[in-house]
This record gives C-alpha cells, structure tokens and sequence, in this order.
C-alpha cells in the first residue's frame, strides 16, 4: 500500500501524468480534475481577498495541520489586526486534550471539543 501510495503522490505532482491519469491512479481514488483545482487553488490570496476578520485556531498537538502551517498563515494574515490567531498546547486536530505526541489512534477515543476553544469563537463572535 506505501509503495501504491507513493505512486499515487507522484501522479498527482507530475502535471503531464495527472491531466491524463484516471481516478484509480491518483490520491484517494479522487479524480484529475479535483487535484487539478487544488494544485491551482490559492488559500493565501483568497484569505487576503476576505474582507471579513479570520479567526485561526489550532492545536498545537496536531499532526495533520502543523505549528508550521499555523504560522505561516499567521505571518501572511496577521497584516489585518482584525484577524486573531490562537494555539492550545494540549489539543489535537479535533480540538480535544490530550497528551504527548498524537496518534491516529487517539482519533478513535471518545472526546470533546476543548471548553477554551468554545468560548474563544464565541468570544471573538461576540467582539465582531
């Protein structure tokens, strides 16, 4: 399966293979077009265009979406003061506590969404 993965991952960043490849030869059996318009799709520049104030929150403990990413949105967005950025050390993905390093596994557990992530949204809601 890694090395079918690999493969996959690989149709999808060679632009000449992914404009002919079929669904089963590319990234969760999704099909060209989709990572077509994902390879085009800019997240930064249509964040910039949102007149709106953004609010980013992120656990620090997840795998998926990193500090790094967390970060650079920060670093990107953070010329519009209305916009707010907010980690929590504990929380994974899903904004449930945990500790050390996060797992898949830990996906399995039963759990709730952080109390301090409810009410900063509601919080920041409330202030826009």
């Amino acid at each position: 399966q890694i090395e079918e993965t690999e493969k996959q991952c690989k149709n999808v960043k060679d632009s000449k293979i992914l404009m002919k490849a079929e669904s089963k030869d590319l990234l969760l059996g999704m099909p060209s077009y989709y990572w077509q318009s994902v390879k085009q799709y800019d997240m930064v520049k249509t964040a910039k265009s949102v007149k709106q104030p953004i609010l980013i929150l992120q656990g620090e403990r997840d795998y998926q979406v990193t500090m790094v990413d967390f970060n650079n949105w920060k670093n990107e967005l953070s010329q519009n003061s209305k916009n707010k950025f907010i980690s929590y050390p504990k929380l994974n993905h899903l904004f449930i506590k945990g500790e050390g390093v996060c797992t898949p596994a830990e996906y399995q557990k039963s759990g709730n969404v952080n109390e301090d992530v409810i009410k900063d949204i509601v919080s920041w809601i409330k202030s826009n």
